[in-house]
């Protein structure tokens, strides 16, 4: 469905995002903003390794940031100001 391509693309996408953007000089995923949220897992394939858990997370907020934004306030303002620049979907 062109659902599942939209999502799959994104976190794709988001992997590329967390190799590139960096917050002092360390990537996004690895830095110590992220690992305060990320224990908020937001699905079970997100628990497998940091990398799906941030992949995941942009995908929900990007997608679905109502939820996460409900279920992971922390998280959903990381990524909010540290890799959407504030940007918030609905």
């Amino acid at each position: 469905s062109s659902y599942i391509r939209r999502y799959t693309l994104f976190h794709e996408l988001a992997h590329n995002i967390a190799d590139r953007i960096t917050d002092n000089g360390i990537y996004v995923d690895e830095s110590a903003g992220w690992r305060t949220v990320m224990s908020c897992y937001v699905s079970g394939y997100g628990q497998t390794n940091n990398r799906e858990n941030f992949a995941e997370s942009v995908v929900m907020y990007r997608y679905n940031g109502r939820e996460l934004k409900r279920n992971c306030p922390q998280k959903y303002e990381f990524l909010r100001t540290q890799v959407f620049n504030s940007a918030e979907y609905t």
